[in-house]
């Protein structure tokens, strides 16, 4: 027997989950599929039956003919741009508890960016209150602050005695003792409600979107590209407290 008849047969047989021999030409039975197709149990067959979605749908359609899986594509509504305000008032995904407060970066989109560096980050938020767990995130907030400026004036002696690569610390602990100090004196400010989100923005931090509208803004505005304005108005908008 030519194997591709053989095999051309063996499919003919297993189309719709049949357990019989459907191809006249053919004396193969279930076990021999089985055995065809690599497949532990002849029981298999019923299931790996060679037929195609549209003939699975097909089928489905007909065991109810009020159902329709194959109908007109839907309308796709058209999304204008809207405002900072309006983004911000989105509802969010589920947000990450950190030792600090709670994290609202989206994680579908894109890694944290910060490697757990939540203090200095855009996305963190620290939640005003008189709770036990705010009270003891914001003790953790100070007794960090305690740390961070014990290490700035370490950097900031470094950078004084001519030390390599310390210029680079005494920045970021700069930067995040000014951070800190803005969000105790907040968290601790009786004119703040309790119950409030409290978010602090930096334009100048390092974004990969910062970087790359930059750079595509550039490209764009010495090719003189039709979409040059808008790149360059994304990219000053990236560029302050907005970003």
């Amino acid at each position: 027997t030519d194997p591709q008849t053989e095999n051309r047969d063996i499919i003919l047989t297993t189309r719709g989950g049949s357990k019989f021999n459907a191809n006249p030409g053919s004396n193969l039975g279930a076990n021999q599929h089985a055995k065809w197709a690599g497949r532990a149990d002849a029981k298999q067959n019923r299931v790996y039956n060679h037929m195609s979605e549209w003939e699975m749908v097909a089928k489905a359609e007909a065991l109810d003919t009020s159902l329709t899986l194959f109908g007109p594509k839907g309308e796709v509504s058209q999304h204008v741009p809207v405002s900072t305000q309006e983004i911000n008032l989105m509802e969010r995904g589920a947000v990450h508890v950190s030792t600090y407060g709670v994290c609202s970066h989206d994680f579908i989109m894109s890694p944290c960016e910060k490697f757990r560096d939540c203090l200095n980050c855009d996305e963190h938020v620290c939640v005003k209150g008189l709770g036990k767990d705010d009270a003891e995130r914001l003790e953790r907030i100070k007794i960090r602050l305690t740390q961070v400026e014990k290490d700035y004036a370490e950097a900031e002696a470094a950078v004084n005695n001519g030390f390599a690569g310390a210029d680079r610390w005494y920045e970021y602990h700069q930067k995040t003792v000014e951070r800190l100090r803005q969000l105790v004196e907040i968290l601790e400010s009786p004119q703040i409600p309790d119950g409030a989100q409290i978010k602090l923005r930096d334009g100048k931090d390092f974004s990969h979107l910062r970087r790359v509208i930059r750079v595509k803004a550039v490209e764009a505005l010495e090719l003189k590209t039709p979409d040059a304005s808008l790149l360059a108005d994304m990219s000053r908008l990236l560029e302050g407290d907005r970003g």
